[in-house]
C-alpha cells in the first residue's frame, strides 16, 4: 500500500516488515521482504526488475528484525536503525541500483531522493513508535 504525491511516493510496507521482524527476527524478514518484491515484480511490473533493489527490500525487513525482534525498542535503536534503514539502504544503496537502471549518474537523483527519504524516514519513526509502544506489540511478540 502506497500513497503518491507530486514527485513523493509513500510506501506503508514498512508496517509489514515491522510486524515480520519483530515476531519472527531478521533472517525470516529478510525472506519475506526479498521474495515479497520478487512477487510484486512478477504482479506489477513497473520497469525492468534489478536484484539489487529486491536485496534492498530483504535488507531493509532485516534491519526491522535485527532492532526490533521480541519488541526490543529504545530512542537509540530507533535512531541507528533510521540511519541504516533510510539513509545507507534507500537513499545510498537504492539510488545507486535506479542509477544502473537507467544509465544516469547517481549524484542526479541522490539529491532528489534525500527529501524523500526524510519524509519516509518521519513516517517510519512515527509508525514505529506508535506499534511497538501499544498494547498490539504484546499480542506480535513471542
Amino acid at each position: 500500500f502506497s500513497i503518491s504525491l507530486l514527485t513523493m511516493r509513500f510506501s506503508f510496507t514498512f508496517l509489514v516488515y515491522l510486524v515480520c521482524g519483530v515476531r519472527l527476527g531478521p533472517v525470516p524478514a529478510f525472506v519475506m521482504g526479498f521474495l515479497a518484491d520478487l512477487v510484486g515484480i512478477l504482479l506489477y511490473p513497473s520497469g525492468p526488475p534489478h536484484l539489487g533493489l529486491s536485496l534492498v527490500s530483504g535488507l531493509s525487513a532485516a534491519c526491522y528484525g535485527v532492532f526490533f525482534f521480541e519488541g526490543k525498542f529504545s530512542i537509540k535503536r530507533l535512531i541507528l536503525f533510521i540511519l541504516i534503514e533510510q539513509f545507507v539502504l534507500h537513499s545510498l544503496l537504492n539510488t545507486y541500483w535506479v542509477s544502473q537502471i537507467i544509465n544516469a549518474p547517481m549524484k542526479k537523483f541522490f539529491y532528489t531522493r534525500v527529501p524523500q527519504q526524510l519524509s519516509m524516514a518521519a513516517l517510519t519513526v512515527v509508525g514505529i513508535s506508535l506499534i511497538l509502544n501499544s498494547p498490539i506489540i504484546g499480542k506480535i511478540k513471542k
